[in-house]
C-alpha cells in the first residue's frame, strides 16, 4: 500500500465498509475500481519519465552522499515525492 502512496488508514476503512456492505454489486464495483487504481500507480513506475525522474535522484545523490543530512524524506521533499515513491524508484532502477 505505501509504494503507491495510498491512504492506508482511508483504504482500512473503506475496507471496512466493504465487509459490512450488504450490496454485493456495489462492493465489487468499488474492489474492482480500487484494483485499478494500484494498478496504475504501480506502472507509474515503469514509465520512461519516472525512470528520468530516477536518474536525477541518483545524480543528486551522488553530488550530496556526504551531506550527512541527506535521507529519503530530503529526497522525496525536493522532488515532490513520498518516501515510498522514492524507494519504489529506487528497486526500479536497481534491477
Amino acid at each position: 500500500m505505501e509504494e503507491t502512496d495510498l491512504d492506508v488508514q482511508q483504504s482500512r476503512q473503506e475496507f471496512e465498509m466493504i465487509q459490512q456492505s450488504t450490496d454485493a454489486a456495489w462492493a465489487w464495483n468499488y474492489l474492482m475500481a480500487f484494483s485499478q487504481l494500484i494498478c496504475s500507480r504501480l506502472e507509474y513506475f515503469n514509465l520512461e519519465s519516472t525512470k528520468g525522474t530516477g536518474i536525477e535522484i541518483l545524480e543528486y545523490v551522488e553530488q550530496n552522499y556526504c551531506d550527512s543530512n541527506l535521507s529519503l524524506q530530503q529526497i522525496a521533499d525536493l522532488h515532490g515525492l513520498s518516501v515510498s515513491a522514492i524507494s519504489k524508484i529506487f528497486k526500479v532502477l536497481s534491477k
